[in-house]
Parts: C-alpha cells; sequence; structure tokens
C-alpha cells in the first residue's frame, strides 16, 4: 500500500494568508480599546471603551452618518445606473461604436482618484473653474451655478469613477447569462422593460448586489474624492473625518479614537456580507450559466 506524501504548501498558503487578514484586523479591534497615545500600546492597564464614548456620543456623528449615507448612497446608484446602461447596450444592443465603449471606459482606471477630482476642480470650482467662468462671462450672472465643493458634487464625481469598476464585473454576467428566459417573453409579447425588470435584474441580483457591497465599500473608504471637494467646504465622511482625527490639533495623534470610529466598516462588510450568503442561499434561483451553447439575440 503506497504512502500519501504530504503537501505543506496549501497550509503556508492558508497561514500567509491568516495572517494577512487577521493580523491587520486584529490591530485595528485591540487598538480601538486602546487608550495609550502610541498606536501600538495594548498594556490592560491602558485599554478601556473611552474611545467609543468619545466618537460615538459626539453629537456631531448624526451629521456625519447622514453625509456618509448620502455620499456612499447617491455615488453607488450612479455608478451602478450608469455602469450597468452601458453593460447592457454594449452587450444586448447592436448599438455602433461598442469598441470605442469598451476601451474608453476601463482607460479612466488608469487615472488616479486624486487627479479626478482635482479635474472637476479645475472645470466647476465657483472660483476658477472653467465651465463656471464660461457660464458668467456668457450671461452675465455673478454667481457660479454649479459649485464642485458640495455633497452634490462629492456624490457626482465618485459615482462617475465608480462607473469603470462596475462595469467590467457586470459585462462578464450579461455575457454568460443564458437568454433563454428573456427570448421566450419577447416570444410572448412582454415590453422589453418589463423583460428587465422581470427577468434580466431578477437573475442577476446576486451579482448587482456584490457589486453593489463593492462599490459601496470603495466609496465608503476612499479618501481623494471626499478630501479634496468636501474638506474645503468642511463636508465630513467617516474617512475625512479619521483623518482629521489622526491629524488632530494634539502633539500626538489619538488613534483610539480613529480605530473606534473605524469599526464602522467592520461591521458595515459584516452586514452585507450576512445579506449576500442569505441572498446565494438558494442558488438555484438565479441561475445564468447552462450547460448548452447560445448566443444572445441583439
Amino acid at each position: 500500500m503506497g504512502t500519501v506524501e504530504f503537501n505543506p504548501w496549501p497550509y503556508v498558503i492558508f497561514g500567509m494568508v491568516s495572517f494577512l487578514v487577521l493580523a491587520p484586523l486584529l490591530a485595528l479591534i485591540l487598538g480601538s480599546f486602546s487608550l495609550a497615545r502610541l498606536p501600538m500600546d495594548f498594556s490592560l492597564s491602558n485599554m478601556g471603551l473611552k474611545n467609543y464614548s468619545k466618537v460615538y456620543l459626539d453629537p456631531f456623528l448624526y451629521e456625519l452618518i447622514g453625509n456618509t449615507v448620502i455620499y456612499v448612497g447617491g455615488s453607488v446608484v450612479i455608478g451602478i445606473s450608469l455602469a450597468a446602461t452601458l453593460a447592457w447596450l454594449t452587450e444586448r444592443t447592436d448599438m455602433p461604436g461598442k469598441i470605442l465603449v469598451y476601451a474608453g471606459v476601463p482607460m479612466t482606471l488608469a487615472v488616479p482618484g486624486m487627479l479626478q477630482a482635482m479635474a472637476w476642480v479645475l472645470l466647476l470650482s465657483p472660483r476658477i473653474g472653467m465651465m463656471n467662468r464660461w457660464w458668467m462671462d456668457f450671461f452675465g450672472s455673478t454667481q457660479p451655478p454649479i459649485n464642485i465643493y458640495s455633497l452634490g458634487g462629492m456624490i457626482f464625481v465618485e459615482g462617475l469613477r465608480l462607473v469603470p469598476t462596475a462595469f467590467l464585473m457586470l459585462v462578464p454576467l450579461l455575457r454568460s447569462m443564458d437568454p433563454s428566459l428573456e427570448e421566450a417573453a419577447a416570444t410572448s409579447g412582454i415590453k422589453p422593460t418589463a423583460i428587465i425588470r422581470k427577468i434580466t435584474l431578477r437573475l442577476l441580483a446576486p451579482a448587482v448586489f456584490a457589486v453593489m457591497v463593492y462599490q459601496a465599500m470603495t466609496a465608503l473608504e476612499i479618501f481623494e474624492v471626499p478630501g479634496i471637494l468636501g474638506l474645503p467646504s468642511r463636508i465630513y465622511v467617516f474617512s475625512t473625518k479619521i483623518y482629521a482625527i489622526i491629524r488632530s490639533a494634539t502633539l500626538i495623534p489619538v488613534y483610539g479614537q480613529a480605530n473606534a470610529l473605524a469599526m464602522t466598516y467592520l461591521l458595515v462588510a459584516v452586514v452585507a456580507t450576512y445579506f449576500y450568503s442569505r441572498m446565494i442561499s438558494r442558488t438555484e434561483r438565479f441561475t445564468v450559466i447552462t450547460g448548452k451553447g447560445y448566443r444572445p439575440t441583439p
């Protein structure tokens, strides 16, 4: 009877991945309870709940949560809507110039978020924005029509920034989805809008939800757009508030309070993962790939 050769590599890889994930997570959790001024001082004498009471009992927290929910929600709605529309047009219609969409939309991924925000500042700044200045000179107005340093400006810029990633994630889903149900509905005389709403979107629901979770976490964590467009107007979201805590006027930043506020990210991720697991618990309801060959009709 032959001996089974032991392969240590799966365990090594698992250990490395676990360390890379759990080490910063553990440091974040322990740091949120640390009352020491040094970021990695986890002695029991310096542990407590003061950081949580400081940041979560702050009256400004309600405004912070409201700004963050509006910013993240609006950005995700804009990003997913534009990306889903472009993905559907390129994969399910005979729209001309598809190659331009395939090439142009992902190309913006090469532009950092900070440069994108600065570009919109040059266009729509109330003082130096070229489009605002042109409008004011042409119509003789004394007030700029658009102020990019606003919550709406942050939502607009971040929403556009989310489009390329969502587009690249949705295109393969539409390309690999079996169109037999859509074609059967069309043969039965169902309107295209009803087909999209009742069949296409329902089949893609888990995938679209996963994209929404990813995009929401990205918008929640990103600093460039809220930092450049929100801080000049003192519009804070979670990412810029954490930055403000770390760069407080004290000699040593209060890392414990920043960690305590950042625990919100962990809570959001856990809740979103739970609802996603519930949604995909019955995978047979969302079968988009079958064993037979097919080719969607534009």
